[in-house]
């Protein structure tokens, strides 16, 4: 299956660790003024530790950059 349409509207949520890639692709479907929703981003207040070593929170760390 391929996708060739531009949407208004993609919500990210799947494997966080690939989080980064799916945006990428995300984007690639979409538009200028679609809206693109990763879900569990602020996960549960991890992603500001810097110490942490969750694959998660560093695939969130990743999709942020």
């Amino acid at each position: 299956m391929t996708l060739e349409s531009l949407f208004e509207l993609i919500l990210i949520d799947a494997n966080k660790v690939n989080s980064p890639h799916y945006l990428e692709r995300a984007i690639r479907l979409s538009h200028s003024g679609s809206i693109i929703i990763d879900d569990n981003t602020v996960h549960g207040g991890s992603v500001i530790d810097s110490g942490t070593h969750d694959p998660n929170v560093i695939g969130f760390k990743k999709l942020f950059r």
